[in-house]
């Protein structure tokens, strides 16, 4: 059993702090929250996380009040809850590996800010992932596959620039997205795939847009991330259904 993350970075705020949180996970489509009384259930939906809260227990007015705030935030923000720490496994098939970063980047300051961004350059391609043995790379010398075609490798403010890039800036904070393809494999052995997502954003204009995206993923042979899909670029349109 792990603790949940903070909702607040307010130590007064102590009621959704991480001393106060308990995160007990049950199947994929369930969670329970429980906090000092309040029993909240998250249910998971297409989108989003239908989240319900009952407050019968708390009997001290300030623990309610803070309660009644805590579920306000979140039914107004429609969070889901958040891929914290994610990081690549063998576990994890190229679809889940796409679907972490695109949840992750719809929220993108969730828990804080730009986390969908952090986590993405965790899920690209490291420099020389081969030569990597074991343990972490310290983020101040690791860089990553930049999305675009050419082979160049960012750190993180230079791969969050790009993904800032008008191509890109769509992914971030999008009002949803939904898988386009089936994941499709290709190369020896099968280890690259491609998937497509179709994204819906807010243009300038104020009108819903919605734009396709191919994620290009490679299977690492070997290091510490052997056996890894990670993500060596991200195409504008679609490139799996062809």
């Amino acid at each position: 059993m792990a603790l949940a993350p903070a909702f607040c970075a307010s130590p007064s705020e102590r009621l959704v702090s991480p001393k106060y949180l308990i995160w007990t996970p049950c199947l994929r489509s369930r969670a329970r929250l429980h906090t000092a009384g309040v029993s909240v259930s998250v249910r998971r939906c297409p989108s989003v996380y239908r989240v319900r809260a009952s407050t019968e227990a708390l009997d001290e007015p300030e623990q309610d009040s803070l309660a009644a705030e805590f579920m306000r935030h979140v039914n107004a923000s429609k969070q889901t809850w958040p891929h914290e720490k994610k990081r690549p496994t063998a576990l994890m098939p190229p679809n889940t590996v796409v679907e972490v970063q695109m949840d992750s980047l719809m929220r993108n300051d969730w828990p804080e800010e730009d986390s969908g961004v952090r986590t993405a350059f965790h899920f690209s391609m490291p420099a020389k992932v081969d030569e990597i043995l074991g343990g972490q790379v310290p983020e101040s010398v690791y860089a990553a596959r930049a999305w675009s075609a050419t082979e160049r490798y960012l750190s993180f403010p230079e791969f969050s620039a790009l993904l800032r890039d008008p191509m890109y800036a769509p992914l971030i904070n999008c009002l949803d997205w939904k898988i386009a393809s089936p994941v499709v494999f290709h190369g020896p052995g099968d280890s690259r795939a491609l998937q497509c997502v179709t994204v819906s954003f807010e243009s300038q204009k104020g009108a819903t847009t919605y734009r396709a995206y191919t994620f290009c993923l490679q299977k690492v042979k070997q290091g510490a991330y052997r056996d890894c899909w990670m993500v060596v670029g991200v195409r504008l349109g679609d490139y799996a259904n062809v």
